[in-house]
């Protein structure tokens, strides 16, 4: 519970930093303080939830949709490149699509969209790894201190990785020495990475 609560507390003063560095934004990154704000509302309300021992998996579907459209959308502006653009377009159609069939057919049988959470999680890495990977090829002089997006990537990268984990032992019920440590400290490990990577993409020049 401690971790969890030092979980919401990094999301805060995320959330502070980004309001406050709002007029340094431009662009498609203008958008950080309202996500992050949706995001810590969303996490709000998953807790109070399972606090009155009522199901918050839900909400976690609505953050999984959440959070793939507003990083296609930042990575989808962030790129220089057609085919990349092009790419983001086809992962976000078969996000979609997966989120039509859950909802149109399997709904009724789970309420735990495991499809649509893993594919958001598969291509948010493709988009993460592909922007590094075209960062790396260019000329120009890669800079931590002007690109914000490298520290939003390697930031989600970490996430993702984490996240994985958790989707992959929630789903099949996978139960091991010490699991609930072992999941809030993974937990607090994935949001530490996002939300301290973010943060200093923040504090990046202006872009």
């Amino acid at each position: 519970m401690i971790l969890a609560k030092l979980s919401y507390l990094i999301l805060l003063i995320t959330l502070v930093i980004s309001w406050l560095t709002f007029p340094n934004r431009r662009g498609v990154l203008r958008l950080l303080p309202v996500y992050i704000t949706l995001v810590f509302a969303l996490e709000m309300l998953a807790y109070w939830l399972m606090k009155h021992k009522r199901h918050n998996m839900e909400v976690y579907d609505i953050m999984s949709v959440l959070e793939f459209s507003f990083y296609s959308l930042l990575y989808y502006y962030a790129t220089g490149q057609r085919y990349t653009r092009v790419l983001i377009g086809i992962l976000a159609g078969l996000f979609l699509l997966s989120l039509v069939l859950f909802y149109g057919n399997i709904y009724r049988y789970t309420f735990y969209n495991i499809i649509s959470t893993f594919l958001s999680i598969l291509f948010m890495v493709i988009m993460a790894v592909n922007y590094l990977a075209e960062v790396l090829r260019s000329d120009n002089i890669i800079s931590f201190n002007e690109n914000p997006m490298m520290w939003i990537s390697i930031g989600l990268l970490l996430y993702l990785s984490c996240s994985a984990f958790l989707v992959t032992s929630n789903y099949f019920k996978i139960v091991y020495a010490h699991h609930n440590l072992v999941h809030s400290v993974v937990t607090f490990i994935s949001v530490c990475c996002l939300y301290t990577c973010m943060t200093m993409a923040l504090l990046c020049k202006r872009r």
